[in-house]
Formats: C-alpha cells, structure tokens, sequence
C-alpha cells in the first residue's frame, strides 16, 4: 500500500524542455493573431473614411450648409414656393 503513493519507483521519467523567453512574453502584440487583427480593423477604418466624407457632404449640402468654395448667385439660390390648392 505504501509504494502505491510513491511516484518516484518508476523506472521511466519525463520531464518538459525549456522554452526561450521570447516565446514565453505577455506582451500582447507578440501574437500574430492581435497584429492581423489590428491590420484588417485599419484597412476596413481607412477604406471607409472616403465614404464618410462623402456621406458628411452630401448631409450638409442636403442641409444647406454647403462649404466655403460652394459660391452661388442670387439667381442660383433655392427658393421656397408655396402652391396653395382649392378644395372645389
């Protein structure tokens, strides 16, 4: 009963072989899987911002808030026009 607890009566051994510590660093950014990440999030950001802009300017051209180079004449500028309907 006492050699069922002793571990070391073995004749076969293990044991793990050591490892750098560069492949053992908890700096994040080692990984290639954080750096993939990263690169596709700024591809995605940097190919969006082209759309954005152009959202942005259409909003504020919609809005009528047109931008300093946009120069209009008096006959250019939009004017309300109110039609009023009978009921006959």
């Amino acid at each position: 009963m006492a050699d069922e607890n002793n571990f070391m009566e073995t004749d076969a051994s293990s044991s793990l072989d050591d490892i750098k510590d560069t492949e053992n660093s908890d700096d994040p950014k080692s990984g290639s899987i954080v750096q993939l990440v990263e690169e596709r999030f700024k591809k995605a950001e940097d190919a969006r911002f082209v759309d954005e802009q152009r959202w942005m300017n259409a909003y504020r051209n919609y809005r009528g808030l047109y931008s300093a180079d946009v120069k209009f004449t008096e006959a250019e500028r939009s004017r309300v026009f109110v039609i009023r309907r009978s009921l006959v």
